[in-house]
C-alpha cells in the first residue's frame, strides 16, 4: 500500500488513525521509526485538520504544531 492509499483511507474514515500511529508512543522503537510516524501524523493533520481532535494528548505533546 502506497502512502497516497493509506492516506485515503485514514481520510475516508475507513480506518483509524490512532490504531496505526501508537507505534508513534512506543518507547521500544527505533528514535528514527518513531520520528517518522509523527511526521505522518503530521502530513494527515495538514491535510485534514479535524484529524487533530482525534489523537490522544500524550501524543500530542510529542508533536510540533
Amino acid at each position: 500500500m502506497t502512502k497516497k492509499d493509506f492516506t485515503r483511507l485514514i481520510l475516508s474514515g475507513k480506518r483509524d488513525i490512532l490504531q496505526d500511529f501508537l507505534a508513534a508512543l512506543d518507547e521500544t522503537r527505533r528514535p528514527s521509526k518513531r520520528q517518522k510516524d509523527l511526521a505522518d501524523i503530521l502530513r494527515l493533520i495538514e491535510t485534514r485538520p479535524a484529524l487533530k481532535r482525534k489523537i490522544p494528548a500524550a501524543l500530542k505533546s510529542k508533536l510540533s504544531f
